[in-house]
């Protein structure tokens, strides 16, 4: 692989990471787990049109950089990384709140 197909991939995948954190934060369950507060409304579609930009802006990157086919096809794979890890870095975050809590 060269260079600018790895420096893509890395571009992709932080892009959706970055993305993916932006729609989680947009959610009130996420807020109040977060930060103990549920956001105005304003700030909260601010933060889900920041992550849908984020998305639409990775599937083009892909798309440019590594060209439809496998650009789709590296896409959703690292759609589908980025939600995990988010998915995963909340749970834990939970989970340490909760345990810090009891201690």
């Amino acid at each position: 692989m060269s260079g600018q197909v790895l420096w893509a991939h890395a571009g992709v995948l932080a892009a959706l990471l970055l993305a993916f954190a932006c729609l989680a934060v947009a959610m009130p369950r996420h807020q109040a787990d977060l930060f103990g507060c549920e956001w105005p409304r304003s700030r909260s579609w601010a933060w889900r049109a920041l992550g849908w930009l984020g998305v639409l802006a990775s599937g083009w990157g892909a798309i440019h950089f590594l060209g439809w086919g496998f650009g789709m096809a590296a896409w959703c794979g690292h759609a589908s990384l980025a939600a995990g890890v988010v998915l995963v870095a909340l749970a834990l975050q939970v989970r340490w709140q909760t345990s810090a809590a009891k201690a």
